[in-house]
């Protein structure tokens, strides 16, 4: 084997895992959002007409009498049309509603797949695709050196987790993330909440993932003076000076 081949086999996992990085890092896309906000902004228009015509009707509406023994009026008609129209403004509410909480979603599923996807090719053997609880995977990264609650955007994405969480399994009105202020003083969450949190938090999965990957790929593949002493240090303290010197060889002629 050629100086030139061992060279192109030390350095082709490095040169792999940089390779998957800039991937990842450039290339990571909600494919869900474009098609799912076409449907979005149908409903939005929809509504808007509904609610136009609710408000003719209203003032179409002359006072109705709620009691014969008693002054009280109703201002607005009794009519079926006005029945059906707010059925119809309160079923598009609520189609709205299942969208934004599709995206809220998949947004977070999407970048679960991307964080197995990546760290099983990095770190292979050693990490179990079969990891899916989020605490699970804060310990496993920390055993590796990266704080998860360091990178970017951690906090929108935690903010994420804990709503996909609210709405996959809870959805009750005392139990809202207290931590997402969209979710904070109302009565009832409706699609404008689901919709204000994530326009905020859209664009964090992927600033979150490429600081994720960058920390990661950092760890692995970059040595600086500093932790090439920490390394040096750690092994000096568990091998005999002999054992030492045969490593620092064997270094060596991998490169030669």
């Amino acid at each position: 084997m050629s100086k030139y081949t061992r060279e192109i086999d030390i350095t082709s996992e490095k040169d792999l895992a940089k390779s998957y990085l800039d991937k990842i890092a450039f290339s990571y896309q909600n494919i869900l959002d474009n098609t799912i906000d076409t449907l979005i902004g149908n409903l939005k228009d929809k509504l808007n007409d509904l609610k136009l015509e609710q408000t003719r009707i209203y003032n179409l509406g002359s006072p109705v009498q709620v009691s014969k023994s008693t002054d009280e009026f109703w201002n607005f008609p009794t009519s079926a049309e006005v029945i059906i129209n707010e059925m119809n403004i309160r079923d598009t509410e609520e189609e709205l509603f299942v969208l934004f909480e599709v995206k809220i979603i998949y947004a977070f599923k999407h970048l679960e797949i991307n964080i197995k996807r990546y760290l099983s090719t990095i770190y292979k053997d050693k990490y179990d695709l079969k990891r899916s609880k989020w605490d699970s995977l804060i310990v496993f990264l920390k055993s590796n050196k990266i704080d998860l609650k360091s990178l970017d955007d951690y906090s929108e994405i935690n903010q994420l987790r804990e709503a996909n969480n609210y709405l996959k399994h809870s959805n009750e009105i005392n139990n809202f993330p207290k931590s997402i202020p969209e979710f904070t003083g109302i009565e009832k969450l409706s699609y404008t909440e689901l919709e204000y949190f994530y326009d905020r938090i859209k664009g964090s999965p992927q600033i979150f993932l490429t600081s994720l990957t960058s920390s990661v790929y950092s760890e692995l593949y970059i040595f600086n003076e500093a932790k090439i002493n920490d390394i040096s240090t750690t092994l000096a303290n568990r091998m005999d000076k002999p054992q030492a010197i045969i490593l620092a060889e064997n270094l060596i002629k991998r490169y030669e």
